[in-house]
């Protein structure tokens, strides 16, 4: 409604595939970590991503960013298994959640880096990032100085996916037993 409000930090759901590494899902919201976020990123994953590409401005189509499939099971944080809905809806759906401990990011290592690579990559350099640890009592809040609309943040992050989906070498994932059964490398 205003561009000088100061809306807050953006919380950024990703869903990451375990075997291809790629991207598959995205979201970005201005709510806590919750379930009712979290689907929001699962349906993405879901979807064909045409619609969602052009509703962001890109000129482009489902072959762009081919990720539109189910799955099995989902690794997740704890945070959102916590409400009844999430074991409902995952029961419905047909896949099993694992929650991993709070506090241990290493079992959930690629998509904790993911994060790390999209702040370096795409925000870190911006006005209004906020820096961890580097604010200094006095200093002016960084938070006065962002720029960026929550659409423009979205389709940064998106373009960010998009390279990303593009150019990860996921040749060391291939293996025999695939290539026998003709998955294409």
């Amino acid at each position: 409604f205003n561009r000088y409000w100061i809306i807050g930090r953006p919380v950024v759901y990703c869903v990451r595939d375990v075997w291809s590494g790629m991207i598959v899902g995205m979201h970005v919201a201005l709510e806590g970590p919750s379930w009712k976020t979290a689907r929001f990123a699962l349906y993405n994953a879901f979807s064909p991503k045409g619609e969602f590409l052009r509703a962001h401005g890109f000129n482009m189509t489902d072959e762009d960013w081919p990720c539109a499939v189910g799955c099995l099971g989902l690794v997740h944080d704890r945070g959102e298994q916590l409400t009844i809905p999430s074991t409902d809806s995952a029961h419905d759906l047909g896949f099993v959640l694992s929650p991993l401990p709070p506090f241990r990011p290493d079992p959930k290592g690629s998509i904790e880096t993911m994060f790390h690579w999209m702040n370096k990559a795409t925000v870190q350099w911006m006005p209004g990032a906020v820096h961890a640890r580097a604010r200094e009592r006095g200093e002016r809040d960084c938070r006065l100085d962002a720029v960026l609309t929550m659409q423009q943040f979205t389709r940064i992050l998106i373009h960010a996916v998009l390279t990303f989906n593009n150019t990860a070498d996921v040749s060391d994932r291939f293996d025999r037993e695939m290539e026998e059964a003709g998955v294409p490398n």
